[in-house]
């Protein structure tokens, strides 16, 4: 373990052990984030590590925001503390580590974790974290505009833009994707960089609703480049729109092909304001999709769009449905057997902390 700058090295040779520690120092239990364990602290310790974030090397950031999120799961640390070790993390130079903390708040609310009454100060709270950051790397969505910045950097914007754009949905680069991704359409190849070309497409599409969904879609089946496609569709899908998704599941197109359509289906249930509805529409349709041309490839692949599903009851209906074709192909059954056990964690999770994690969120932690 390290204290403050000092390390210090036990063998522990029973399963317990006592360590003398000076009060009112920073302890860190996995020096270098090395050690394949996780680990949690008393409050007053909990606090001064949270504190240090933004120090922290990369295997120790990464180890602490892990065992905090545990320690969350476990019932002991309280959702306020993810958020404040949010705050703090997001000094912290390494790109992973900085971001880390708020893609895993992201996830509450694609798994539906947060009520759309807690929407706004969601928006607010994403937005007081990481719009300041973004501003003060830059953001320019032209092919490359930051060519000469190293992969760190690049890889922090990238991972910015997608928080910023998405869960702070902030009008100002709002507004320069979707203006980038218009010129793109249009022709102009250098506004938009291939690594803002979903986000810039995907905004158009959440902004844009239907008559957009379908250009996306005709410009998508119509192009042979493998990343234009794949991302036109992607987009079209991750609208959060009901009658885009209603649109895209009923698509009878010949260009059509096995894998566009499981992106779309993946891309429907995949957004939170989808995708109850995407899910209910799969299971409606799941014998017809099992017996296409693509059948093994669809029962190995789509069990896994459910991962964003949340509680027991959800997990129940999926899996009498589905569950008896994927275990008798026994093709790809470990990874349906545990998204079915992370859609039960979820609900279990949603039962004991959304009010919690509601009251975080509008207090801004």
């Amino acid at each position: 373990m390290r204290v403050d700058a000092s390390k210090h090295c036990t063998l522990m040779d029973a399963k317990t052990a006592t360590l003398a520690v000076p009060a009112g120092r920073v302890l860190m239990p996995n020096v270098g984030g090395t050690g394949y364990y996780r680990f949690d602290l008393a409050p007053a310790d909990w606090q001064a590590l949270i504190a240090s974030s933004a120090t922290l090397s990369p295997g120790e950031a990464i180890a602490t925001t892990d065992s905090l999120w545990a320690s969350f799961r476990a019932g002991k640390a309280p959702a306020t503390w993810l958020i404040a070790q949010a705050r703090a993390m997001a000094d912290n130079p390494d790109a992973t580590a900085s971001v880390d903390p708020g893609e895993r708040i992201s996830g509450w609310r694609s798994r539906g974790l947060i009520a759309p009454a807690s929407l706004p100060a969601y928006r607010s709270l994403m937005a007081s974290i990481y719009t300041p950051q973004l501003t003060k790397l830059g953001f320019d969505p032209a092919v490359g505009a930051h060519a000469s910045d190293d992969p760190g950097r690049q890889n922090l914007r990238h991972r910015l833009v997608g928080l910023v754009a998405d869960d702070a949905h902030d009008p100002a680069v709002r507004a320069k994707l979707k203006d980038a991704a218009s010129r793109f359409l249009g022709g102009d190849a250098a506004a938009l960089d291939p690594g803002f070309l979903f986000g810039g497409l995907t905004a158009l599409a959440q902004d844009g609703g239907l008559p957009v969904a379908r250009m996306l879609v005709e410009r998508g089946l119509s192009s042979e480049d493998s990343t234009l496609r794949s991302s036109a569709l992607a987009a079209a899908a991750s609208s959060g729109r009901a009658d885009v998704a209603q649109y895209l599941l009923s698509l009878d197109d010949k260009r059509l092909r096995g894998f566009d359509r499981l992106q779309l289906i993946f891309g429907v249930v995949g957004t939170v304001e989808t995708r109850d509805l995407g899910t209910d529409w799969v299971l409606a349709n799941y014998d017809r999709l099992v017996a296409g041309a693509n059948g093994i490839f669809i029962t190995s692949r789509l069990p896994s769009a459910f991962a964003s599903q949340c509680g027991a009851d959800r997990a129940a209906s999926i899996d009498a449905k589905i569950g008896p074709v994927v275990r008798k192909a026994n093709v790809g059954l470990l990874a349906y057997q545990r998204a079915l056990e992370s859609i039960r964690l979820c609900g279990t999770l949603k039962a004991a902390k959304s009010g919690e994690i509601a009251a975080a969120i509008t207090t801004g932690g």
